[in-house]
């Protein structure tokens, strides 16, 4: 009986460590990868969350409106920046995963040769991480491309 406080008092610390998001599947998004061209600015209206910061298990759910055309556009990527609240509505600039630069950005997360020029083909993901209360933003049928948000402009 007087294990009974200390064991709910633990049941609720590590109950309250349990992340707030789940997991899509990424045949769930219909993948367009023509909506969106490598250097396009972009402003950010939505990123859920995950556990890390540079990942291979799932991708980072982000939604972004195309400042040339007012195009609504989701964004799966393995980066994580930790985009906050701050962010939303601030301007990046999208890299594709296949674009010269994606593929540099991704040499850089795996610590590959720079100068090494092949194609590098991206890990099979199945999962885009989930933030359930923001579901009825994250939930709809814009076309999605892979790729990554950055702060500066390559030409």
């Amino acid at each position: 009986m007087k294990l009974i406080a200390p064991l709910l008092a633990l049941a609720l610390l590590f109950g309250s460590c349990i992340e707030p998001y789940k997991f899509w599947n990424v045949t769930d998004f219909t993948l367009d990868h023509t909506s969106l061209a490598d250097g396009s600015e972009v402003i950010l209206a939505y990123s859920s969350s995950g556990p890390k910061k540079h990942h291979e298990e799932y991708y980072t759910h982000l939604i972004v409106i195309n400042e040339q055309n007012g195009d609504t556009i989701n964004v799966l990527s393995i980066h994580n920046p930790g985009f906050k609240e701050t962010d939303m509505g601030q301007k990046f600039t999208f890299q594709s995963f296949t674009g010269e630069m994606g593929q540099l950005i991704y040499r850089q997360f795996k610590h590959l040769d720079e100068n090494n020029r092949e194609q590098i083909d991206l890990p099979e993901i199945k999962i885009v991480a989930r933030d359930i209360k923001y579901d009825f933003i994250a939930q709809n049928n814009h076309p999605t491309v892979i790729g990554f948000l950055g702060k500066t402009k390559v030409e």
